[in-house]
């Protein structure tokens, strides 16, 4: 017996995370050549925040700025800010009503706060690539294989099911009758696919639900809740800021935060040559 997650036709990549399988050549955006692909499967388990944790973790740091050593990555940068930053971080560690009510505006669930989902993320990816970023990762890093789905997958998808209230994966049958009449929103899932790509879709979520679905693989699946909660914590503060300050010179701050909190891996990637074809996946996830 296998300790790790078996999903039929694909190949583990990074185990219970991330599986891919030969996929149809992708055609160049540059030109009509094509080139071998791989398809890319991310699967993982994550919580959605509620506004109030986004909003306790900002001033919390926003607070902790004000020492003379911050310890956590959200107040050192907030610390580091440029100075024309101070009078709002100072704002937001006092709890002034309209700093607070601003960023509350800037926090988007994706999905329903404080359930959990299990998502995969689907995508095709140039063969090259994928050489590129195996031979580029210094460690196991399954959300390298995501940023190469958003930047260059074409026949990009997610699916996110929803737990129910104790942790379980919903009921086989009601998935299934839902999936039969192509809905792409309701109550226990959700997704981005496009009409011509849907039975894919169903496809590829029976093999995961059911691959998952023994108590023994469904704890393996990897949870990201703590990952995902920076994320959207960085998302909001970033994005209010952002917005308060967008007629000052605050080039780079995206940027510096996103050194903070942002893996990736070196390694040439041009856009020139590939264009990601789908829906483009919100930022959260």
């Amino acid at each position: 017996m296998t300790n790790e997650i078996i999903l039929p036709t694909y190949d583990e990549i990074i185990p219970n995370a991330v599986w891919g399988k030969e996929a149809e050549p992708i055609k160049r955006h540059s030109s009509e050549e094509k080139c071998p692909a791989t398809q890319i499967i991310h699967v993982f388990k994550y919580k959605i925040p509620s506004e109030s944790d986004i909003i306790r973790i900002i001033q919390t740091a926003a607070k902790e700025a004000q020492s003379k050593e911050p310890i956590s990555d959200f107040a050192k940068f907030l610390k580091e800010a440029p100075s024309y930053f101070s009078s709002e971080v100072k704002k937001i560690a006092e709890e002034e009503k309209e700093i607070i009510e601003h960023l509350k505006t800037h926090y988007h669930a994706p999905f329903q706060q404080r359930r959990t989902y299990i998502l995969t993320i689907n995508g095709f990816i140039p063969n090259e690539y994928l050489g590129k970023l195996t031979k580029n990762l210094k460690k196991e890093d399954e959300f390298s294989y995501e940023m190469l789905i958003k930047k260059f997958g074409k026949n990009r998808w997610f699916f996110a099911i929803r737990l129910d209230g104790r942790e379980n994966l919903p009921n086989k049958g009601e998935l299934e009758f839902l999936l039969e009449k192509e809905v792409r929103e309701c109550s226990i899932f959700k997704t981005d696919v496009c009409l011509k790509n849907y039975q894919e879709m169903v496809e590829q979520s029976r093999l995961i639900y059911d691959a998952i679905s023994t108590p023994e693989n469904f704890k393996k699946i990897k949870d990201f809740s703590d990952k995902m909660l920076e994320k959207n914590t960085h998302i909001t503060l970033t994005d209010t800021l952002e917005c308060i300050f967008k007629q000052k010179a605050i080039g780079g701050i995206t940027k510096g935060i996103m050194g903070i909190f942002g893996g990736g891996f070196g390694g040439d990637f041009p856009e020139d040559d590939y264009k990601g074809e789908g829906v483009d996946f919100p930022d959260y996830f």
